[in-house]
């Protein structure tokens, strides 16, 4: 895959098969939102996010789980992070806090506003989960979580970490007062977010792991993950959402007429076609090139396009789900309908016997 960054990297000089001069390239990889830097993505970027989303490098996970809206809540959330105090964690200075007389006292010295209302409308800690697939290194994600908590938050806020491994996939809690130094409140957009994940992408690679914060356009994925809520409903069969959905995909299973997709399906499959024609004409201008280095690169990007899964939205997919079971339950009907009798029972000679006197 190194050929495909060298590549990359070497056609920025010739305008022919410059990747850059590609259309929509930049929304391809970046999303919608674009972070907020204010500024174009260089090739070395680009040729860095197309290598490691040709050969799939793992997604980082950064997402707010939740936030404190009053102190007790806040120091609850603490509390759990740090097992009552068991796990070791840190603040925004590099202390070490163990203990849950340390955690206490690192809860007193946050402070928090006290006028009433005001606690109840804005969150006072905001929760963030920072978390690699299952195999990645832990010391690796805390030392890539530490680094990104000192970047995004330390110059204004203050915060506590903890590291957990008691689960397949090591993740890192983090917990951030809202209020900062300046009495600002911490943000959180689309851009914010976006900005977090590739942050601590970054700060990952510097540990020496593969990782990646790129839209789900950018890999070919169409549907949204779930959230934990809803796998929860699923699982336990109590999600009127899913239920409404799936009747949903069989009443358009068993209609006469095909339905036309949505306005919001049509939205999708038409950004999708311009996020994979965007890497085609990556493929084709590398594919010219004269240098075997730019044509290696070419078939390797080639090879992803094949592998890219189908253009299908949560419901064509409980549709394709949904479409065997239907049919299997038509074939039983069917077959209790059937209008051809069943055989005779064979005669009993003695019952004829019994008749006759």
């Amino acid at each position: 895959m190194q050929c495909l960054r060298r590549a990359l990297e070497s056609a920025v000089s010739l305008p022919s098969i410059n990747p850059l001069r590609v259309p929509q390239l930049g929304l391809a990889l970046e999303g919608p939102v674009r972070p907020k830097r204010g500024r174009p993505l260089a090739i070395r970027t680009y040729a860095g996010k197309l290598t490691r989303i040709a050969k799939r490098a793992p997604e980082v996970v950064v997402k707010v789980s939740g936030s404190g809206k009053s102190r007790a809540h806040s120091l609850a959330h603490l509390t759990y992070i740090t097992r009552n105090g068991k796990l070791k964690a840190e603040n925004e200075r590099g202390e070490k806090i163990e203990g849950l007389e340390e955690v206490k006292e690192i809860f007193k010295e946050w402070g928090f506003q006290t006028p009433g209302n005001s606690e109840r409308r804005r969150a006072q800690t905001v929760n963030i989960v920072l978390s690699m697939p299952e195999g990645t290194d832990d010391q690796a994600v805390l030392q890539a979580a530490r680094g990104f908590a000192q970047e995004a938050f330390a110059d204004n806020h203050q915060y506590l970490l903890a590291l957990h491994t008691d689960t397949k996939q090591p993740h890192v809690h983090l917990a951030v007062k809202a209020q900062g130094y300046d009495l600002s409140w911490l943000k959180r957009t689309k851009a914010d977010l976006q900005e977090w994940r590739e942050t601590f992408a970054a700060k990952l690679r510097d540990q020496g792991v593969e990782a990646e914060a790129t839209p789900r356009r950018a890999r070919g994925v169409v549907q949204k993950p779930q959230t934990q809520a809803m796998r929860h409903l699923v699982r336990e069969e109590r999600s009127t959402v899913y239920k409404a959905k799936i009747e949903e995909a069989l009443r358009d299973l068993t209609a006469p007429q095909k339905r036309l997709p949505t306005p919001w399906e049509a939205a999708i499959r038409e950004r999708q076609k311009t996020v994979r024609r965007a890497y085609v004409e990556v493929a084709g201008d590398l594919a010219k090139a004269r240098d075997e280095t730019s044509r290696a690169a070419a078939a390797q990007l080639q090879q992803f396009l094949k592998s890219l899964p189908p253009l299908e939205t949560e419901r064509h997919r409980l549709q394709r789900e949904l479409a065997p079971l239907l049919e299997a339950h038509q074939q039983g009907r069917a077959v209790d309908r059937d209008p051809t009798p069943p055989p005779a029972a064979p005669r009993d000679p003695g019952r004829d016997r019994d008749r006759e006197r």
